[in-house]
């Protein structure tokens, strides 16, 4: 079933780095510091997980992110995609 979001994925990421770009910086920034800021935290807590859930993971841009600073053997995207 092709949902709303298939409709506009195709546009995503313009419209991604047209948002971000009052900051100066683009969309890959962004995700690695997030993953960073994550991967700090959870290792603060001594959590460690082989899955993730990338949950509003837009066009999946992220995932490799989460693989490697997360250690994670697999990501779930929200719209049931799998990396």
């Amino acid at each position: 079933m092709k949902s709303e979001f298939d409709d506009y994925a195709a546009s995503y990421d313009t419209g991604l780095n047209q948002g971000l770009s009052l900051s100066g910086e683009h969309k890959e920034y962004f995700a690695q510091e997030r993953v960073r800021w994550l991967a700090g935290r959870l290792a603060s807590l001594g959590v460690r997980s082989s899955r993730v859930l990338d949950y509003g993971c837009g066009t999946g841009g992220t995932s490799p992110e989460l693989l490697e600073r997360l250690g994670a053997q697999i990501v779930l995207q929200r719209g049931g995609g799998v990396e």
